[in-house]
């Protein structure tokens, strides 16, 4: 069987999930992802394009965004 998912925070996320039985082994295999437009991921043509930098008012300050949670340690 092949699966194909992403890694977000270090976690392995399968595109669809996959059930398999109790036990099974898997073998993670790591192959580069094939490059793709932002249009190919469902953005509107040229968005980045039209909104990057759009913010032109010297008074917009970003609000400190706090402190994520440490992540749980595997051995």
């Amino acid at each position: 069987m092949t699966f194909q998912g992403h890694v977000k925070n270090g976690v392995v996320l399968l595109d669809g999930g996959a059930t398999l039985p109790e036990g099974a082994e898997v073998r993670v295999a790591l192959a580069p992802a094939r490059a793709s437009t932002p249009e190919e991921r469902g953005w509107p043509l040229g968005y980045f394009d039209k909104t990057f930098g759009s913010i032109d008012d010297a008074t917009f300050v970003r609000q400190p965004q706090g402190e994520l949670p440490r992540a749980v340690e595997i051995d």
